[in-house]
């Protein structure tokens, strides 16, 4: 359930027509906040993915379950969020002038935990592992996390990775079956792709068709020899039953 409290500047006129309406809220930024809820206990939930679809754009709720967008356009916005242990949520909420209040209930999800095991505790346990993987290879290695993806403002997370002086994309050899390639070391080279830990088939291109909202983080290593994303639903499941990762295949 989302409740949504908006205020609008009562100083403006409204528009005489539908068109010249629209034509005018495009041109109006609005102050965007509010908080996300359990919906049992009413505490704030902190570290919550809250992202706007329309205009691509995201923050982490903080501490206290807030989140704030500043200058953003007046319109429809489907607001969703997602956090590990509840239900995702998305809903359509009617950005006017002035300030836009949104408070958001998160249901919790019915999952199975061994012992006192919470779900704080296996994400935690998983960042643990990937940052001990990433320690261990020997070349060097980088992440981008949720935070950087849901503040990006590309479309897909392969043109997210263009976008980054760290991987230099280029394309692949006409015979190569790869559509795109790296350039690592003066080399060209097929990157290992992989996909929650899956080897994506198609590669690079593979990334086209995932969203930045809903990849939960990006490692690169070796300046783009090997690429893994891991989505949310992937994270979603090891909230619920931690796993081992796979070794890094690049040497």
């Amino acid at each position: 359930m989302v409740w949504c409290t908006l205020a609008m500047a009562s100083s403006l006129g409204l528009p005489a027509t539908t068109g010249a309406q629209e034509a005018d809220r495009t041109a109006i930024r609005v102050l965007m906040h509010g908080v996300v809820y359990d919906e049992l206990t009413r505490t704030p939930i902190p570290g919550a993915a809250v992202h706007l679809e329309e205009q691509n754009y995201g923050a982490l709720t903080d501490s206290l379950g807030r989140f704030r967008f500043e200058d953003v356009a007046a319109r429809f916005e489907v607001l969703a969020v997602v956090q590990f242990g509840y239900e995702e949520i998305s809903a359509a909420v009617e950005m006017l002038v002035d300030s836009v209040f949104v408070e958001i209930e998160l249901t919790p999800r019915p999952i199975l935990l061994d012992g006192v095991t919470t779900v704080a505790d296996n994400i935690s346990t998983m960042e643990r592992r990937f940052r001990s993987r990433r320690r261990a290879v020997p070349f060097f290695a980088r992440v981008y996390d949720q935070e950087r993806m849901l503040r990006t403002a590309s479309a897909n997370a392969l043109e997210f990775l263009r976008s980054q002086a760290f991987v230099r994309m280029v394309p692949c050899p006409a015979f190569w079956t790869a559509w795109r390639c790296v350039r690592r070391r003066g080399r060209i080279v097929s990157p290992r792709v992989y996909v929650d830990e899956i080897p994506a088939i198609r590669g690079l291109d593979e990334l086209e068709s995932y969203p930045p909202s809903q990849i939960y983080q990006i490692e690169v290593f070796s300046y783009g020899a090997e690429i893994r994303a891991y989505t949310y639903g992937f994270m979603q499941r090891m909230a619920e039953k931690p796993r081992a990762l796979m070794p890094i295949g690049w040497q």
